[in-house]
């Protein structure tokens, strides 16, 4: 539906025809992240699941920063109670 035409494609126009990554994940729970769960889940450490989210265990979810970007996909480890990244996008 949104592709662009590859001579419709320039430097010029590159910025404003990427579609954000987040966006590809948004079938995903979100989970908004500070700077410093950024910094562990680029690392490959878990971060502590929000006590305000609720999640299945094993279930996929988007860990974003805290200005929208993907960060990660993680995922839920119950026994832990944590959030460990299974892709991290730095």
């Amino acid at each position: 539906d949104s592709a662009a035409a590859p001579d419709d494609v320039t430097a010029s126009s590159i910025g404003q025809l990427i579609i954000p990554a987040a966006v590809a994940v948004s079938h995903l729970k979100t989970i908004s992240c500070s700077a410093a769960q950024v910094d562990r889940l680029h690392h490959g450490l878990p971060i502590h699941r929000p006590a305000t989210i609720t999640i299945n265990p094993d279930e996929p979810c988007a860990l974003v920063t805290e200005s929208g970007q993907l960060a990660a996909i993680g995922e839920f480890r119950a026994d832990q109670s944590q959030i460990a990244p299974r892709q991290v996008f730095v």
